[in-house]
């Protein structure tokens, strides 16, 4: 009687220390789980918010390739309107100048 009276108490023992065991092994993987999803979830909040800036990105460089090429068209357009204002004055200098050379050799005429 007394060896199932003792093998009852080793029994119960176990049966302590076994759920003890498993409550703190249930504790631990909680707390990892837990650990876990907070690393998911800052993880895809930091892809998230990259994604957010790559898009930031392609509509600025989008916008930038847009302007520049205006500023290309305008440019060729200025410098040509200049060009051509650049020729006109040209042709109005050698026009006074050969008015200028006329006269003065229509002056050194009647002298």
């Amino acid at each position: 009687m007394m060896n199932a009276y003792f093998l009852n108490i080793v029994y119960s023992i176990l049966d302590i220390k076994i759920r003890c065991n498993f409550a703190c092994i249930s504790e631990f993987a909680t707390f990892m789980c837990e650990q876990l999803l907070a690393t998911a979830d800052s993880s895809t909040s930091d892809v998230s918010g990259l994604h957010a800036k790559l898009d930031r990105k392609r509509n600025v460089d989008s916008h930038n390739a847009s302007v520049q090429e205006k500023f290309h068209v305008r440019f060729h357009e200025g410098i040509d309107d200049l060009s051509g204002r650049v020729k006109d004055f040209i042709a109005q200098q050698q026009q006074f100048s050969a008015s200028l050379c006329n006269s003065f050799g229509q002056s050194l005429g009647h002298l």
